[in-house]
């Protein structure tokens, strides 16, 4: 049997703009994408199969998450899992057989906007191309719109990678398509994320989304714009969410603000807001005093 540990990425939006619903039900973007070193570790046991077979058994545990996210974990029936189903689309592809053990350990918080679940599907896509030889870069957009990206930052060493130790990338269609870049923070940089004890769905942040075009709202105004990163998403929370996202949005970046960070945002659709400084004293500041107040993941 082989062994392979992968630390799978995270990543957030540096700026996220959103453009019309597409007729495949999706909206084309353009981001910036940044990986950061935020991992979910995942342990691969494989086994081939001359029968062409295939099983695939994912057991997951929290780190450093909240509560209620490490008891959903847990309630995620194995074939209903991304990693379960990236290593199905695998099998059906390439007619490879195979058994496949994943015990994973999640740190990256679900429903935040850090491409968790696509970043997984990315290493179960490795990691079979490492077991098997077989190419699997063509599979990673059909496991997520995030995938491609983040396989790409596998590829080039996680959460660092090209030019000068951070992989970052314009990125583009409805996510799937990608061009490095470099990135326009120079390393070294810090930088604090803060979970605001919600998650954002995916599909219900772009239904918002575009019942904010059609009712022609006018936008919100943001704290200290000039450091604030352009996020499509952003406005439509604080006009149309739930008092708890609206409170909790103000709030949270109000205290990145104070922290007097180089940028700050919301990563892609939410619920986390980041902060990026280029000092480590600053960055350490800020995650030591607003800690307190919200669920600070780096």
């Amino acid at each position: 049997m082989d062994k392979l540990t992968i630390n799978a990425p995270c990543k957030i939006n540096l700026t996220l703009k959103v453009g019309d619903k597409r007729p495949d039900g999706f909206h084309n973007i353009e981001s910036m994408f940044l990986a950061l070193p935020l991992y979910d570790t995942l342990e691969f046991k494989f086994a081939p199969r001359a029968d062409g077979a295939f099983s695939c058994a994912v057991t997951m545990k929290a780190e450093g998450l909240p509560p209620v996210q490490a008891d959903a974990l847990s309630a995620i029936p194995n074939e209903e899992n991304i990693i379960y189903r990236a290593a199905a689309l695998f099998h059906k592809e390439t007619g490879v057989g195979f058994d496949l053990e994943a015990p994973v350990t999640k740190r990256i918080p679900a429903g935040g906007g850090l491409g968790g679940a696509s970043t997984n599907a990315a290493a179960v896509l490795f990691a079979l191309s490492k077991f098997t030889g077989q190419e699997t870069a063509g599979l990673a957009a059909l496991s997520g719109s995030d995938t491609p990206f983040l396989l790409a930052a596998l590829e080039n060493g996680g959460g660092g990678g090209i030019f000068g130790g951070a992989f970052c990338a314009f990125v583009s269609g409805r996510g799937e398509r990608f061009i490095p870049i470099q990135c326009p923070v120079n390393p070294p940089f810090w930088v604090v994320l803060a979970h605001p004890g919600f998650s954002s769905g995916t599909p219900r942040a772009y239904a918002l989304l575009d019942e904010f075009r059609e009712k022609g709202e006018p936008g919100v105004e943001v704290s200290a714009r000039l450091r604030t990163a352009p996020n499509s998403f952003l406005p439509v929370f604080l006009a149309l969410g739930t008092e708890e996202e609206r409170g909790g949005y103000a709030a949270i970046l109000a205290d990145l603000w104070r922290q007097k960070p180089d940028v700050y945002g919301l990563s892609g659709s939410g619920s986390v807001c980041f902060a990026v400084f280029t000092e480590e004293s600053a960055a350490q500041k800020a995650c030591a005093e607003i800690k307190a107040a919200w669920v600070v993941c780096v």
